[in-house]
């Protein structure tokens, strides 16, 4: 057995000395006897008096529930743990039964193409409609104004010692784009004259500077800023066209689907997944906002944020209906009160937000002067 030269962790009274390699503990592993070969030495018996001496402390910790006040409290929260998994199975079943639904993501993996995008319909007879309209343009601009957030990427973590650059990434970077821009000048490749010299120049611009720091070993800065400089004199252009493609391949499409779709079309709850950066303003918001009324952007419509597949997206939607469902049964519209409970569990608001707020203000006010800065 490997010995053990510093803590004992489990406590063993039975260390006679540290570093001797011929004491075994008797409780450390499964392997090892329980109880010393002779139970009538002094060592069993000390082993057996601590353990009962044990005994209070060993009872207390095995009475986990605790003394009546905390046995309530356990208790209760049994009966909310018993409602919490109820409530997760709710949203699953509740997200499962939500027809028709359009998930409008921007892009799928498992689908080539479909960035800036990609339109799949769920329909109650498990049918499934999709639709990528927007064009590969729309991607390869997007890709040539990400460059310069890829390069930033691999040169910023030494900003503070541009000597310590490391080249690997680089190099692979560089390799990358070089094989792009040879794939841009061969015969045969077919997109517009001005986006394709647009491109390459691009290109060279990216291969030039990784070159130079790469031969330099650095790139502090100030080395950084005039590359993306270079870069600034294309990127507002291809942001602008991109946003053009894409509006007008999404507008098209979706306007096609409802006048296909008929009176479903007002009935259908549409799940955008998005990111941080892409939540304030997100242009897919804005297409199907301008194909729906108010009313049904304001209830049917959602940007779910930092979700990843298609089961996490009807379990959160299942959770805002089934929250909605229960709403208005448990609230209803009684007194205002009662119509904040109701708007705060059907909404992005939690249950307790009023209540949280009024509570903040009222703390922040014992806290505050009467100028409204805080208390030391």
């Amino acid at each position: 057995m490997a010995q053990n030269h510093g803590t004992n962790p489990v406590g063993c009274p039975f260390i006679k000395k540290v570093h001797d390699p011929s004491w075994e503990c008797p409780i450390q592993t499964s392997t090892q006897p329980v109880l010393p070969s002779n139970t009538s030495g002094t060592e069993f018996g000390k082993m057996v008096s601590l353990i009962v001496a044990e005994k209070d402390a060993a009872l207390n910790i095995a009475a986990y529930r605790g003394d009546a006040t905390t046995n309530f409290r356990l208790a209760a929260r049994n009966i909310h743990l018993t409602t919490r998994a109820h409530y997760k199975e709710m949203m699953t079943n509740v997200g499962a039964n939500v027809f028709p639904l359009m998930i409008f993501a921007d892009a799928d993996d498992g689908v080539p193409g479909g960035l800036g995008g990609m339109i799949t319909i769920y329909f109650k007879d498990y049918t499934i409609h999709r639709v990528v309209p927007t064009p590969p343009t729309y991607e390869l601009l997007k890709n040539l104004s990400h460059m310069v957030i890829g390069v930033f990427t691999m040169v910023s973590p030494w900003f503070n010692c541009p000597k310590g650059l490391e080249l690997t990434h680089l190099q692979t970077y560089l390799a990358q784009v070089i094989a792009a821009k040879h794939a841009g000048e061969l015969d045969g490749v077919k997109i517009d004259d001005t986006l394709k010299k647009r491109a390459l120049d691009m290109f060279a611009i990216v291969s030039k500077y990784l070159e130079e720091w790469i031969d330099a070993k650095s790139c502090s800065t100030a080395d950084f800023q005039k590359f993306a400089e270079e870069m600034n004199k294309y990127i507002p252009n291809n942001i602008i066209e991109a946003a053009t493609i894409q509006a007008d391949a999404l507008y098209p499409a979706l306007k096609k689907i409802r006048k296909d779709m008929g009176e479903l079309w007002k009935h259908m709850y549409v799940v955008i997944p998005t990111v941080w950066p892409v939540s304030a303003l997100n242009p897919r918001v804005e297409v199907i906002s301008k194909l729906m009324d108010a009313d049904q952007v304001n209830t049917k419509v959602f940007l779910l944020d930092n979700l990843h597949s298609v089961a996490e997206y009807r379990e959160t939607l299942g959770r805002i209906i089934g929250d909605r469902a229960s709403a208005n049964l448990i609230f209803g519209t009684k007194n205002l009160e009662r119509e904040k409970m109701l708007y705060s569990l059907s909404t992005r608001q939690d249950l307790m937000a009023n209540a949280s707020h009024d509570a903040v203000e009222e703390i922040h006010k014992k806290h505050s002067t009467p100028e409204g800065t805080l208390k030391h």
